[in-house]
């Protein structure tokens, strides 16, 4: 399916100044990912990304946004639904930063070797992020040999924040949960 991404017209509709409004600026911040070309040059993966119609309102948004779980939470389009290009209602929740980076794939950092492996000193290795700490998981003859254990302990890994998830890590730990348990398994292919 092919969507056009049309120029939306925003409506600012507050009653006050959002110069301070933290609502206001996950707004402006979402449509700025969306629809900024200096931004997506810098962010290259937010290039096809683009606002619902019903949230062009800024009154729409702050709406359901006051509804969330939000405070000290980032605006996440694509846990729930790996790949979803559309920030809206059915899509967004608020997770925590750390947790908004856990299924990144930094495709602009990684290089040629698949996620979690790098060749070093004449064999493949695979290592994995845990708690911020860059943990070895093994050294390997083939590539594959390296990506299968790295996706064997990300899907691990995954299962075991999936399963401990809390209000402080998301707005919504029912759909969250699905999510991550859902992406776990595609890990093992």
């Amino acid at each position: 399916m092919i969507i056009e991404k049309v120029k939306p017209i925003w409506v600012n509709d507050a009653d006050y100044t959002v110069r301070y409004c933290p609502i206001y600026h996950k707004w402006r911040d979402m449509r700025n990912r969306c629809y900024n070309e200096k931004y997506q040059i810098q962010q290259p993966s937010y290039k096809d990304c683009f606002v619902c119609k019903e949230w062009w309102t800024f009154s729409n948004f702050k709406k359901w946004m006051e509804q969330q779980n939000w405070q000290g939470k980032q605006l996440d389009k694509d846990i729930i639904c790996s790949g979803n290009r559309e920030y809206g209602p059915k899509t967004c929740i608020f997770v925590a930063h750390w947790l908004n980076t856990l299924i990144c794939e930094n495709k602009k950092q990684r290089g040629k070797y698949p996620m979690g492996v790098h060749f070093r000193y004449g064999s493949y290795t695979a290592s994995i992020k845990k708690n911020g700490k860059k943990k070895h998981i093994g050294s390997y003859k083939t590539e594959k040999e390296a990506s299968d254990a790295y996706c064997k302990e990300k899907s691990k890994h995954i299962l075991e924040i999936a399963n401990n998830l809390t209000s402080e890590d998301t707005s919504d730990i029912k759909r969250t949960k699905n999510a991550l348990i859902q992406y776990a398994e595609l890990l093992l292919g």
